[in-house]
């Protein structure tokens, strides 16, 4: 019984010192620009079927924000600067432009999303796995942007941080039964 609450009590304590950080991050596609808390990361001619321009320009009025909500202190920006960031588009202007994949090499302006924390991007038909859908886009190359529900390609994102900390414990034994060692195995999946 002394050997099961030992067992428990380092459990519970393992699993406050890795607990993953609470993860949030929402987009999405205004008609006017962004709410506060949100970061204007590029703009379009329109909701749908829209060409792009980059977020400080002014020709168009519809903006596509996202917002990161973290249980730490974390940023999120607009930019290819900074330890974790990931071009989501290439895009064939500074306006008035069409845009391409990130992985096509016909448009040489990249559009990134930045933050402090780990990025994960990707080009999906569904955002199951991911935080949050950012766009949709038309095509490979030469293709217009719009909302989530525009094209079958989405722009998908998360945010995921995870902090292990080893207080103490590290290698000794937490229990045992006799002359028997009890092991204890925590496995992660990412």
């Amino acid at each position: 019984e002394k050997t099961m609450r030992v067992i428990l009590a380092v459990l519970l304590l393992f699993l406050i010192f890795v607990a993953p950080g609470s993860t949030t991050l929402t987009c999405e596609v205004r008609q006017a620009g962004c709410q506060t808390g949100y970061t204007t990361l590029f703009k379009l001619s329109n909701t749908t079927d829209a060409h792009v321009e980059l977020r400080n320009e002014s020709l168009y009025n519809v903006t596509v924000c996202c917002r990161e909500t973290y249980g730490v202190n974390a940023s999120l920006g607009a930019g290819c600067a900074g330890p974790y960031n990931r071009t989501i588009l290439n895009i064939s202007g500074s306006t008035n432009a069409h845009a391409s994949l990130n992985n096509e090499t016909a448009y040489n302006i990249a559009l990134c999303i930045n933050s402090t924390m780990n990025i994960t991007f990707g080009y999906e038909t569904s955002c199951a796995g991911y935080d949050t859908c950012i766009a949709s886009i038309s095509g490979n190359t030469n293709a217009h942007v719009g909302n989530c529900t525009d094209y079958s390609t989405l722009l998908c994102v998360q945010t995921r941080n995870m902090t292990i900390n080893l207080t103490e414990g590290d290698g000794t034994t937490i229990a045992t039964r006799g002359y028997q060692t009890q092991n204890l195995t925590i496995t992660f999946y990412d």
